[in-house]
């Protein structure tokens, strides 16, 4: 037998019939969408390091659930500590800060009331100075009003807000304790604004598209 004889019974005998293999081409959109995850991860674990290095974020994570939907449990969000060195305090920002009542337990709440405005509280709707407040990040799950010391959590007459004190709400209006309950914050305690989500999980795996994102 020639080699010639050799060279076409081989590939008489290969897989495809044609006397070569062929490999199965990568899905393109899957290969983009691995290659972003790994660039959004990458470029959040660098900027992390660099500001957090710098003394100017502090991460915390979410245990809470008053500020859901928009932070959920095992969110991880960087905090600006800075921020307001260079800019005020602004309405529906959301912002870390320590609880009055000597609690030094961080929690995380939106900024609803400002310095010297007269909020109000109507059947579940914040009005301030009077009118009706545009508050799109609300969320109301219709749970029944606590009563007793919570009773406060769906009405409140108009209150002035003191100077340099900020009236602050958790987004799950029925179940959040906030400035209802005790009252607005000085601004001596609030330590940051959020600024974005690096990192979410739950049982089920790694929440990708909360990463990167905050709804403010």
């Amino acid at each position: 037998m020639t080699e010639r004889d050799l060279a076409k019974q081989r590939r008489q005998s290969s897989p495809s019939g044609s006397g070569s293999f062929r490999h199965r081409s990568p899905d393109p959109v899957e290969t983009g969408r691995v290659l972003r995850r790994v660039l959004l991860c990458l470029g959040i674990v660098t900027i992390t390091l660099i500001t957090v290095c710098a003394g100017g974020v502090k991460a915390y994570s979410i245990s809470t659930q008053a500020m859901m939907p928009t932070l959920q449990f095992n969110d991880r969000i960087l905090v600006d500590k800075l921020a307001y060195r260079w800019h005020p305090i602004e309405r529906q920002e959301v912002v870390l800060f320590r609880r009055p009542g000597g609690s030094q337990t961080p929690s995380i709440m939106r900024v609803i009331g400002l310095p010297g405005e007269t909020i109000e509280i109507r059947q579940k709707k914040v009005y301030i100075n009077g009118r009706k407040l545009r508050d799109p990040h609300a969320h109301f799950r219709g749970l029944p009003n606590p009563g007793g010391e919570l009773k406060s959590r769906d009405s409140l007459a108009p209150t002035r807000i003191p100077a340099d004190q900020y009236y602050v709400l958790g987004d799950d209006r029925d179940d959040s304790y906030d400035s209802r309950f005790w009252g607005p914050v000085g601004r001596e305690r609030i330590c940051g604004v959020a600024r974005t989500v690096i990192w979410s999980a739950d049982e089920t795996g790694v929440r990708w598209e909360r990463i990167g994102r905050l709804r403010n």
